[in-house]
Formats: structure tokens, sequence, C-alpha cells
């Protein structure tokens, strides 16, 4: 109830929501946000230890756009995330010398 009502407070651009969380499920969550009208159009990214393919419907079903397991890629998530937030796709992640070639973030 009290993540609902945050929700509501913000009205953020993109939920995510971790599918099991000790204090509430993850996918009744996704059901009541997608319930309400205010949220109606918001995007819900559920994240989940879980892949097996029950779960995965489950979290299509409660009316979550897309579903990620961990462990996390983190890149994908950020741009899923601002893709979903409507900023359209990231840039590529610059990468440095002085770091070998790898991304800096």
């Amino acid at each position: 109830a009290e993540a609902l009502k945050k929700a509501r407070a913000v009205l953020p651009a993109v939920i995510l929501l971790d599918a099991r969380m000790p204090w509430v499920d993850g996918v009744e969550l996704c059901r009541a946000v997608e319930s309400s009208p205010e949220h109606r159009d918001t995007p819900i990214r559920l994240i989940s230890g879980r892949y097996d393919p029950e779960d995965v419907r489950a979290g299509f079903d409660c009316g979550a756009v897309a579903y990620f397991a961990r462990p996390l890629d983190s890149e994908a998530l950020l741009r899923k995330v601002a893709e979903l937030a409507g900023q359209g796709p990231l840039p590529p992640e610059p990468t440095s010398a002085a770091t070998g070639g790898r991304r800096t973030r």
C-alpha cells in the first residue's frame, strides 16, 4: 500500500518493481498500479531472480511491459528505462584510453 501511495504522489515515467519482495508480492502490486487510472499508461518493468516461463507469463499478465531477470545487465536496463520513459535511446557509453578501452560508467 505504501509503494502505491508513493507512485500516486510522484507519477513516475517508468516503474521498476521487484517481482518478489518480502513485504509485498510484486506481481500483485503491478496489478494494483496498472489498475489505477493515474498509472494506466505508465510502463511497468518487473525485475526478478526467477526466469521460468510461469513467472515471466505472470509478469506480463499483470501488466508489465518488460521482465528483467537477475543478474541484471545494468546497461540494457538503463537503455530500456530511457526508452520507456520517452527519452529515446541512450548514446553509447564513452571509453577511455586510461581505462584500457573499458566503459567509463
